[in-house]
């Protein structure tokens, strides 16, 4: 990337960064969220980011909402 494009690219990490921290931040303070915030929001996001490489609903996986589901069990959000 050119050095103004990795720029604007950084900054809006900062910003998706930051609303995953807030959200994560005020469930953690409700005691909704046992984790450190921050962990979990580098796990969330590194596992979504894979997501794409392994999620194909089209081949009779689970759907979307059943992903959802399994992710939220997962992290006892439910």
């Amino acid at each position: 990337l050119s050095e103004p494009a990795r720029t604007d690219v950084l900054k809006l990490r900062d910003v998706y960064e930051a609303l995953w921290l807030e959200v994560l931040g005020r469930l953690h303070r409700q005691g909704d969220l046992q984790a450190e915030p921050f962990i979990v929001r580098r796990m969330l996001t590194g596992a979504l980011s894979w997501t794409i490489t392994w999620y194909r609903p089209a081949r009779g996986g689970l759907t979307l909402d059943d992903l959802t589901d399994q992710i939220m069990a997962m992290l006892a959000l439910a």
